[in-house]
């Protein structure tokens, strides 16, 4: 059956994090920060093998790529499944001010009012499983921190809502694999240099 190994990486720092805001389909590109830390994932990259690069079309996640050096060893593939959760009418607001809306909201329990259902964002996970199911080799994905926990607790048949308790961080790595046949994680939300 083989073995394919999955490096999930989330993009580094844009203005909407550090300010702490909801930045889902809002197309804003890394701040200097992020930057900084999209060039430190190039040494992590340096001389490995990959088989094939995966980004959100959102260009946070393409710059993060860029940055790191992986857009030169060759062109990603931008794959909406990759974006990260439409979050409607949270969209650009900090979890305090969806809280005077909505008290103890979390998107992974609850969606997005006019935006994205948990449903929807796990049967885009769900696609992008399968897809990934087929491959063998190294993978390097670039996304989202929602998103790539809903990935994540579906690789390894974990409830989406249980995303609520693994923190991903910008610019850092988790490491999936199929092997054998079973899905696992082998690392989770490591910064490059670790």
């Amino acid at each position: 059956m083989g073995k394919h190994t999955i490096y999930l990486i989330r993009h580094g720092q844009t203005e909407a994090n550090a300010l702490g805001q909801h930045a889902g389909r809002y197309d804003v590109p890394l701040d200097s920060t992020g930057i900084a830390q999209a060039k430190k994932l190039e040494p992590f990259f340096k001389g490995m093998e990959i088989d094939y690069i995966g980004s959100s079309p959102l260009q946070r996640c393409q710059q993060t790529c860029s940055f790191a050096g992986l857009a030169t060893k060759q062109k990603p593939d931008l794959i909406p499944d990759l974006m990260e959760w439409d979050y409607g009418e949270y969209e650009k607001k900090t979890l305090q001010e969806i809280y005077k809306q909505e008290p103890g909201w979390n998107v992974l329990l609850h969606g997005a009012r006019g935006g994205e259902s948990v449903s929807a964002v796990e049967e885009r996970a769900r696609r992008l499983i399968t897809s990934l199911s087929e491959k063998r080799g190294t993978s390097v994905l670039f996304s989202h921190g929602h998103f790539s926990r809903v990935l994540s607790m579906l690789w390894i048949a974990l409830p989406v809502d249980a995303g609520r308790f693994f923190a991903f961080f910008n610019a850092h790595i988790s490491v999936l694999q199929l092997r054998e046949g079973n899905r696992e994680i082998l690392r989770w939300n490591s910064p490059p240099g670790s």
